[in-house]
């Protein structure tokens, strides 16, 4: 029994339409942070839509997360949303984006889709400024509350005929807003919260968003009824003060949730910068002192599947340097503190007292 030749070109078609299929399921989001935070607070959500097939890219607006542009060059509203604008400039004209905004975010997200509509099949507010079409984007700053009672800290700079303010996020403020967060996340805020600009009328601009641009983008609005800094009745207000919102109930489309590890690792590749080589130009030729460096106790922790120093070289700078105690964690890799925490903590409280 034969079977019949297919041509080539007719296979090529297929998968051609196959892929084309593939393509058009997965979606492109675009993540954006909220006021004095950076793009490292996507960095559970980032990997969850990926493994759900999605592409995502998450931006650290202007001195925000790793960009390390000065908070006293940001002039306009335009200047701290570039990094946004660049990356919606990124793509062609037939390509889609799901851009998604928390808090102080929305600011920066409706500013960019009044710039690229077409880029943006919805723009979500996630329990976020949403600005109108009839009002400056900063009136919603200055109706929502008052500094002192959010404690806020802000500063001056700019200059007399323009002048503009920084705002940080006081202690008391940023545990409300970490209320109902894992402790852990908690205490990551409090190490990279930085200083932003205050989107005050003379950063913004006193122009209204466009409806030809911002207002013909469709939005959904994610109200979230605990959020202690942006309160349950603002978020609705916004809702009310500018309408036509999806109001459909939505269900969970993302069921994969992928572990810590995926999570720690995506913090990472937001978080890390260049840092110094220590060569010896850098370090000096000089040994460390014996009646120093070397008069003080020391334990060694290897981590055996450790990819980055490997068990080998770990052990070979302990015999070269012989230590008080050597510990192992199990199953740890370079990075102990995400891959082993509970066990990484259990050998420093024993270091602790045995040692302290």
């Amino acid at each position: 029994m034969f079977r019949q030749k297919i041509p080539q070109s007719v296979h090529t078609k297929t998968l051609m339409r196959h892929f084309k299929t593939i393509n058009r399921m997965k979606k492109q989001y675009v993540l954006v942070h909220g006021g004095c935070h950076g793009a490292w607070c996507w960095y559970k959500v980032k990997p969850m839509l990926e493994h759900s097939g999605h592409h995502v890219s998450v931006v650290d607006l202007m001195a925000s997360g790793v960009n390390m542009t000065k908070v006293e060059e940001i002039q306009t509203l335009e200047d701290y949303a570039k990094p946004l604008l660049e990356v919606l400039e990124s793509f062609g004209s037939e390509d889609k984006v799901i851009l998604v905004a928390h808090s102080m975010g929305g600011i920066s997200a409706a500013f960019a889709a009044d710039m690229f509509p077409r880029t943006i099949s919805v723009a979500v507010f996630v329990t976020s400024f949403m600005p109108d079409t009839t009002n400056p984007p900063s009136y919603l700053i200055g109706s929502h509350s008052d500094s002192e009672e959010m404690d806020l800290k802000l500063e001056n700079y700019g200059t007399n005929d323009h002048p503009l303010m920084t705002v940080f996020i006081g202690p008391k403020y940023l545990k409300n807003m970490y209320l109902l967060s894992p402790i852990e996340d908690f205490e990551l805020a409090k190490m990279l919260v930085r200083v932003a600009p205050a989107l005050t009328s003379n950063l913004t601009g006193t122009k209204c968003l466009t409806e030809e641009g911002y207002g013909s983008v469709t939005r959904v609005y994610i109200v979230c009824g605990q959020d202690k800094g942006i309160s349950e009745e603002y978020q609705r207000w916004m809702i009310e003060n500018f309408p036509n919102l999806w109001r459909s109930k939505m269900q969970i489309i993302c069921q994969c949730s992928p572990s810590h590890k995926n999570s720690d690792f995506e913090l990472a590749k937001m978080l890390v910068r260049v840092t110094p080589a220590m060569t010896s130009n850098l370090t000096g030729t000089k040994s460390l002192t014996e009646e120093g460096y070397g008069s003080v106790t020391r334990v060694y922790i290897v981590c055996g599947e450790d990819k980055g120093i490997s068990e080998e070289y770990q052990r070979w700078m302990i015999e070269n340097f012989p230590v008080k105690e050597v510990m192992e964690i199990e199953g740890a890799d370079h990075m102990p503190m995400f891959s082993k925490p509970q066990e990484l903590c259990d050998r420093l409280l024993k270091i602790a007292d045995k040692y302290a």
